[in-house]
């Protein structure tokens, strides 16, 4: 009888205090190695960057997880050149303005919206997926430009007349 109640004394002693004994494991992260490719910003005929960079891994989420990755947004937080973001798009970062240049609406001569925004692509690519969601790879190019729509008007000369001599005899 001893015999089993210290092997019960044992177990109780085990089990109660084997959460102390316990090391906790702390959870591997992985972390991607550096990428380099191009990067190019550009408005209009100006280029605020046009360089090769070596782009090291970063929270591409706003904080919403400690997940790090290589994206073309951590290459234009590590260019230098300064950027304003917005996460109310998750899991897609909106960019609203990236080198004290800031997207805007504008209004046609009809009424209509105009859009005025920084606009991405993927090695001359149209890209479909946000900034902070694309894995870069090796020798990637990523260019940014600054959509700037502007509405084009006819060219006449004042006090030109636009018909011709035989399309006005047909007016006749």
């Amino acid at each position: 009888m001893k015999k089993v109640t210290k092997v019960l004394l044992v177990l109780a002693v085990l089990f109660f205090y084997s959460p102390v004994l316990a090391e906790e494991v702390p959870p591997v992260t992985v972390t991607p190695d550096p990428v380099t490719i191009h990067l190019t910003i550009t408005n209009g005929a100006n280029s605020a960057y046009d360089n090769d960079i070596t782009v090291t891994a970063c929270n591409s989420d706003n904080g919403a997880t400690t997940e790090v990755k290589v994206t073309a947004y951590c290459a234009i937080l590590q260019s230098g050149v300064e950027s304003d973001w917005n996460w109310d798009w998750a899991p897609g970062a909106f960019l609203n303005s990236l080198a004290d240049i800031a997207g805007y609406t504008s209004q046609d001569s009809t009424g209509g919206d105009v859009y005025h925004y920084w606009s991405w692509s993927l090695n001359g690519g149209y890209a479909d997926v946000g900034l902070n969601q694309h894995n870069l790879e090796a020798n990637d190019l990523i260019s940014l430009s600054f959509v700037d729509p502007i509405e084009e008007t006819p060219e006449v000369t004042p006090g030109e007349d636009e018909n011709t001599e035989e399309q006005k005899q047909s007016l006749i």
